[in-house]
């Protein structure tokens, strides 16, 4: 065995053991696909949401915003939110400028087309300015919002 099918074996014995670290790598792994895990997006997402960080529930978001599914998406990035992982207000803010921004029909027409094509989908959402009590008060065209240095980060294989 190489190095590598070494980690990929390891990482799953840690994730089977209950590591959340190590969902999210399994996740992440089948997510993306990789010699060693076939990719498959329902495999991916039930690893991905064993996992209890953040970054975990953030990564389960973006697939089902990459899916059409913004109703489910909004409820990943909320439990994100509670678990302390930071910009996911803002987050939420632009997903919902992007759903009253466009219509039902074409967001259905959105989830095929794109699919796997994340960054398309992101290209369309806005950066919102919101208030103390929740409400947007300015959409403009913008970025996600960058991680501040030194925080902690997840990684992947």
């Amino acid at each position: 065995r190489t190095a590598l099918e070494e980690a990929v074996a390891h990482f799953r014995a840690a994730a089977a053991g209950g590591s959340s670290l190590c969902h999210y790598n399994v996740g992440v792994l089948h997510l993306r696909g990789h010699p060693f895990a076939v990719k498959d997006e329902a495999l991916a997402l039930r690893w991905l949401e064993r996992a209890s960080t953040g970054e975990a529930m953030h990564a389960v978001a973006a697939v089902h915003v990459d899916a059409g599914r913004l109703d489910d998406a909004e409820r990943w990035l909320r439990r994100a939110e509670r678990a302390g992982l930071e910009g996911m207000t803002s987050e939420i803010a632009r997903l919902r400028a992007f759903r009253a921004s466009t219509s039902p029909a074409a967001r259905s027409r959105l989830a095929p087309q794109n699919a796997g094509h994340k960054e398309h989908v992101q290209r369309e959402l806005r950066t919102a300015t919101v208030g103390p009590s929740g409400e947007v008060r300015e959409i403009g065209k913008g970025r996600r919002p960058r991680r501040p240095r030194g925080s902690q980060t997840a990684h992947t294989v």
